[in-house]
């Protein structure tokens, strides 16, 4: 939730450090994905189809930038 001191903070926050750790130690597009789509079931309640385009998408962006970034 954003308390306003944080303009940009929501309630998707919580879910980066997980992301960014998977990422930095070699999660690969599946691994990302999968968990992208977990996410979405667990926490936030949605019905999910695995191995769904976007969420591979999504993975494949996080992977990219992390390559870009520090070169891995």
């Amino acid at each position: 939730m954003n308390d306003g001191e944080n303009k940009w903070g929501d309630e998707y926050d919580g879910y980066v450090p997980a992301l960014c750790k998977l990422a930095l130690n070699k999660g690969d597009t599946y691994k990302i994905s999968r968990h992208l789509t977990n996410l979405q079931r667990d926490s936030m309640g949605l019905e999910v189809n695995y191995e769904n385009e976007h969420d591979i998408e999504i993975a494949e962006l996080i992977i990219n930038a992390k390559k870009n970034i520090i070169g891995l």
